[in-house]
Formats: C-alpha cells, structure tokens, sequence
C-alpha cells in the first residue's frame, strides 16, 4: 500500500510539473492596430509554438497599463513580467540609456548602429545588475518636433511651450538649460494641453505622431532630425529565470528575429507615415545649413550638463568616441 501512495505521488509531481505554464504578461503603449502590437503578438505566438505550449504571452497594449514609467513599476511589484518600452523608459531603471539618444549626436541610422552595438552590450549588462533582462532591441525611429505653429529654428522654438516628461525631471532641467521652455506633462494629457494652450510643441518619433494622432493638433513638423529613438523587450531577470532553462535559448532567439524585424519595418514604415501625415495636412519644414548650425550650437552647449548629470563622463565620452571612430572609417572609405 505505501509503495502504491509513494508511485502515485512521484505520478502527480511528475504530472503537474510536465503541464505547467509560465505565462509571461506584457505590457505596451502601442496601440492594437499598430504594427508594433501585430509583431508582439507574432513573436507570442512563436514563443507558443516552440515551447509546445509551455510558455504564453499575454500583452496589455494601448497603455492600458499606464506610461511606460507605471509598466515599469508594476514590473518591479509583479504585476507584470516584461514590457516593450523605448530608451527613455529604460532610462528610468538606469540611466545610461540615454546615452544612444542624446540630441544632434547621430547623423544617419548607420551610425547609430555602429555606436550602439556596443553600448547597448554595456546597457545589457547594467540592466541586469538591476534585475531586468533584455530581451531584444529594436527601434522606434527618429525624433522631430511637432508644433502648433510653424518653427524652423531653435529662437522660434524658445518662444513656445514645449512639452517634456513629467517623469524625467533631469531631461526638463537640460531643456531650460539649452533656454527651451518645457512644460512637465504626462503623454495622455498631451492633447488636452495642445487643445488648452497648455503646451504648443513637443518631440516624438513620426510614427509614433501618426500612430497616435498628436499631429492633428499640431500640424508642422520640424525636418531637423533631434535623436534616435530605440526600444526593446525586457523581463524581470526572476521571472526570466523561472522559464524552463530549455526553453530561454529558444524564447530569446525569437525575440531577436522579432526585434529585428520590427527594425526593418520601422524604418521602412517612417516615410510611408510621413507622407500619410502629410496628406492629411502635416507641414514639414525643412532645415538649411545654416540653421542646422544654429541648432547644432545651441544642442551643444547643454552637452557638458549631460555628460556629467544625465548620464557619467565614462559613457559619455565612450559614445563621442564610438562615433568619431566610425566617421573617421567611412573618411577612410572603409
């Protein structure tokens, strides 16, 4: 009889291990019918597929979870397991994320590429000393100003109230510091302030202008391309390690092919959005020479306070040296 109850339990620890999920809750500002969210779901189903079932993804898109600064709270009280948030996000678990978008630093996605194959190996690293696993990397495009009136140089842009993150409270203070006039305030209060006065500018990739429909209450666009924006998966690193380890090879390689892919079509999708915009009664205005100057000059001025408050003089200067080495390869034709 004992050894009859002793198999049936080895049967049922045996039996409840092999069956159990691991069902990983993702949270994102992208909106369902954005191509972001499309693509998470794909790398969902995937995950699905090549864990036999074993590990399911379960996103909470549109913001229903909040900003990226809320995801990243709930993450940090087990609410949720990962998200998909940009550099800016990340940037609230360690700062050294702002290092790959640091105003007027980067010229062409090429170079950034080149800067940030590095960096983001050094970011990986500092995440993980923080308890967050990064997933993959991706992009989420080039940042332009939008504005409710038309403003090509940055004098036209000193004159208007620009809206900045409530939650990064340094980005504010370099802001006034290269003499902008930044407005603290939350993204879903974005259309109420363009509507109320509040604000009469502010700053995001164009697909995420389009996506989000901020550029029907500001319909001009500076052409200046101000700092790439990217974006990546993460997990807590104690929910990462509780997926079986013989499916975490599996589970990140698809990531990287998601992120990837999310990459290609990103870029791909930025003019196709601009010209929608544009359609739609979107204005660009474009940036010559000279106040490209004028703009680089100002932007400049405020690196010192970047270096040494926002991020530290060893990533700093890392970056400025990544980007001169490329520069002075491309020089050379290599």
């Amino acid at each position: 009889m004992r050894k009859l109850l002793f198999s049936m339990m080895i049967l049922s620890l045996f039996f409840s291990s092999a069956t159990a999920k691991t069902v990983i809750k993702l949270g994102t500002t992208a909106p369902k019918a954005s191509n972001w969210y499309q693509i998470l779901k794909e790398m969902g189903f995937l995950w699905k597929e090549a864990t036999g079932g074993e590990v399911t993804l379960r996103i909470l898109a549109g913001g229903k979870l909040g900003n990226e600064s809320e995801m990243i709270k709930k993450m940090r009280i087990q609410q949720i397991q990962a998200a998909a948030i940009s550099a800016a996000g990340l940037a609230e678990i360690d700062r050294s994320a702002y290092a790959v978008m640091i105003p007027l630093m980067f010229e062409s996605y090429e170079e950034w590429d080149y800067v940030r194959e590095e960096m983001n190996q050094d970011m990986e690293k500092r995440l993980q000393e923080k308890g967050f696993h990064v997933l993959t990397w991706s992009d989420v495009g080039w940042v332009h100003f939008f504005s409710k009136q038309p403003m090509q140089t940055p004098a036209e842009l000193e004159k208007m109230k620009l809206a900045a993150s409530v939650t990064q409270p340094v980005i504010v203070e370099i802001t006034k510091w290269a003499g902008f006039r930044p407005v603290p305030i939350t993204t879903a209060d974005m259309v109420a302030g363009l509507q109320t006065g509040l604000i009469d500018a502010f700053y995001v990739p164009i697909y995420v202008a389009e996506a989000s429909n901020l550029y029907r209450y500001a319909k001009n666009m500076n052409g200046l391309k101000w700092a790439p924006l990217q974006g990546a998966v993460v997990i807590r690193s104690e929910d990462w390690n509780k997926v079986g380890s013989e499916h975490r090879a599996k589970i990140r390689e698809i990531a990287r092919q998601i992120g990837e892919k999310l990459r290609r079509e990103t870029r791909g999708r930025e003019s196709a959005s601009l010209e929608a915009m544009k359609k739609r009664g979107l204005k660009v205005w474009e940036v010559d020479d000279e106040t490209r100057k004028e703009w680089y000059q100002r932007t400049t001025a405020a690196y010192p306070k970047i270096r040494n408050e926002l991020l530290t003089p060893e990533v700093f200067d890392k970056v400025l040296r990544l980007r001169e080495a490329y520069r002075a390869g491309k020089a050379e034709g290599r």
